[in-house]
Formats: structure tokens, C-alpha cells, sequence
């Protein structure tokens, strides 16, 4: 998507390890929306068993993302694999 110009002025905050469950990465990114507005998102992959495994997405408007992190946070809290 980057190399084909999906993602106007892409920009790779951090992909850093995570700890959730079996482990995983957290992408943090920001790119310009075809509005004009600078959006971020962050991907987190994480495994919950040699079988399973699974991704949260949040994308924000940049200047929106601090203020709404907390929810992020409160999703990540209330998160549970199937079983």
C-alpha cells in the first residue's frame, strides 16, 4: 500500500514487542487521509495460543489520538480470546 501510494506521507512511528498473551508487535503509523488530515493508527498483533491469533486496530485523527488513547487502553483491558 506505502509503494503504491495508498498512504500519502506515511509515517512508521514504532513497531515495538507487546506483551499480551503469547506476545506479539505493536505498528504505530500516521499517513494523510485523501481529506487532508494527518491520521494514526496502531496495530497490535499479538498470539493467545500456538492456533490463535489476533489484531486490534485504532485510527484516530492525530490530533485527536493522545485524548483518545484511554479508549484504546479500555479495550485492550476488556479483551478476551474465544475459547
Amino acid at each position: 500500500m506505502v509503494a503504491g501510494g495508498a498512504l500519502d506521507e506515511y509515517k512508521q512511528v514504532a513497531i515495538l514487542p507487546n506483551r499480551y498473551f503469547d506476545g506479539g508487535a505493536d505498528w504505530d503509523c500516521t499517513w494523510l487521509s485523501p481529506k487532508g488530515e494527518r491520521l494514526h493508527a496502531r496495530q497490535e498483533l499479538f498470539r493467545t495460543s500456538a492456533k490463535q491469533a489476533y489484531t486490534i486496530l485504532w485510527v484516530t485523527r492525530e490530533l485527536d489520538w493522545a485524548g483518545n488513547l484511554a479508549y484504546l487502553n479500555m479495550i485492550n483491558a476488556s479483551f478476551a480470546p474465544a475459547r
